[in-house]
């Protein structure tokens, strides 16, 4: 498992904007249209940030993205660091920045799906559907504004409270999820409490450790470090 460490900075709520297509301005929509597209816009302070981290992430790729599969684990050790906003802004800024490419974004946190919630899919069939082998993994797909960027939200939450016992399940729809996409970045609950949520995805995916900027405690850091490194 290759780790990454990033300062969250001002990946909060107003750094990133989600609007479905009711709540946009303007003539009203096709019907034709997706009613579960979702269109996203990132403040220019998080983009420039997000634009930095996902060039070094890129770099390990080199010039041939469209070519392979990487997953991403993205991770916090203590709660409101930022995590699932990052991972929600960077998916979309990586699509943006490689149109060739294809992206999703998917909330693995069953308890606290955060980036369900963020999108307005909390009360939509998702990934807790698909492990309890009520629908399929193209079921969970909601699309974007962007053609190559995809959203899998957490599913219903009654069964996301007893999808625990389903993680072993999880590493087979990570390999969908990976063989799918070019890049999939997965929203994962607090580390610190749910050690074993990494576990399933850690010899398929890297690693992204989020910490607040100047608040994160040295030996908080190292212990999430070391949590992380054992699982490989």
């Amino acid at each position: 498992m290759g780790l990454f460490s990033a300062a969250s900075l001002k990946a909060n709520r107003s750094g990133l904007q989600v609007q479905h297509p009711d709540e946009i301005p303007g003539p009203p929509r096709p019907a034709s249209q997706d009613p579960s597209r979702i269109y996203w816009s990132i403040s220019p302070d998080l983009e420039n940030a997000i634009d930095t981290l996902w060039v070094k992430l890129r770099r390990h790729s080199g010039n041939n993205l469209s070519q392979s599969h990487r997953t991403f684990i993205v991770t916090h050790w203590e709660p409101d660091e930022g995590a699932t906003m990052l991972a929600a802004a960077l998916a979309l800024r990586a699509a943006q920045l490689d149109p060739a490419c294809t992206f999703c974004v998917g909330d693995f946190d069953f308890d606290n799906p955060g980036l369900s919630l963020l999108t307005g899919m909390e009360a939509r069939s998702g990934l807790s559907n698909v492990l309890a082998g009520q629908i399929p993994l193209d079921h969970a797909l909601a699309s974007t504004r962007l053609p190559n960027l995809y959203v899998a939200p957490s599913g219903h939450s009654r069964t996301g409270r007893r999808v625990t016992h389903l993680y072993e399940q999880c590493r087979s729809v990570c390999e969908q999820l990976s063989g799918r996409f070019n890049c999939v970045f997965l929203d994962l609950p607090l580390l610190r409490d749910h050690p074993d949520s990494a576990f399933w995805a850690s010899e398929l995916a890297e690693a992204l450790l989020v910490v607040r900027a100047g608040q994160a405690r040295k030996q908080v850091v190292a212990k999430a470090i070391q949590t992380l490194q054992l699982l490989h």
